[in-house]
């Protein structure tokens, strides 16, 4: 049993950051992204009611994924946008982006470890028909190793959690008739709102 819970994994830090060149599906369009590399973890940005096809969100997610996942041809880090609208919010575009392409190998000499720190890309956001329309701007980083030895890492109960849960905001729903696409991985951070706390 001891081996499954100490099974080593990384924590992929996402910064959702802003958009540009959306398609306009309203005068006064209120947008929000849901990010996840499991479909069963998802997390939504809080919702940008000012720029309209150019948003800002700005926020921060954490994945926890294995050294699997992250050496894996088809692991992929998964974006959607999305218009709020009163009977069912609007999928404006999908992002998709293999993670070897953000997250680049290790190198021999270094033990196995992944190079560290944000790297920031322009991403091209497709619509639902699958014509491109509009640039997604993300950072993408592993945390640093260190983070081993700290109870954040090593008894984090969740696959996936927002920076502003950590800090104990509320869980975000905008999804009036989709559970799917709600803010996932807050429901049993307990732990994670008592470190946080802390600090």
């Amino acid at each position: 049993m001891s081996h499954m819970i100490l099974s080593p994994f990384q924590l992929l830090e996402l910064n959702v950051i802003s958009a540009q060149d959306l398609v306009k599906v309203s005068r006064k369009m209120k947008t929000y992204a849901v990010a996840w590399v499991h479909p069963d973890r998802r997390l939504s940005t809080r919702v940008d009611s000012e720029g309209r096809n150019n948003p800002t969100w700005n926020d921060k997610f954490v994945f926890r994924v294995d050294d699997r996942f992250l050496h894996g041809d088809t692991s992929a880090v998964m974006i959607e946008i999305y218009a709020l609208h009163w009977f069912r919010d609007i999928h404006i575009g999908t992002v998709r982006v293999i993670v070897g392409n953000l997250i680049p190998p290790p190198r021999p000499h270094h033990h196995n470890h992944f190079q560290l720190g944000m790297r920031f890309v322009a991403l091209q956001v497709r619509r639902p028909s699958g014509r491109p329309q509009g640039i997604l701007n993300i950072g993408v980083a592993l945390l640093d190793s260190s983070m081993r030895s700290m109870p954040l890492y090593s008894q984090i109960s969740v696959s996936a959690v927002g920076y502003r849960q950590l800090m104990g905001e509320e869980e975000l729903n905008h999804h009036k008739d989709d559970s799917d696409h709600k803010s996932s991985g807050i429901h049993s951070n307990s732990f994670l709102l008592s470190l946080a706390s802390k600090t």
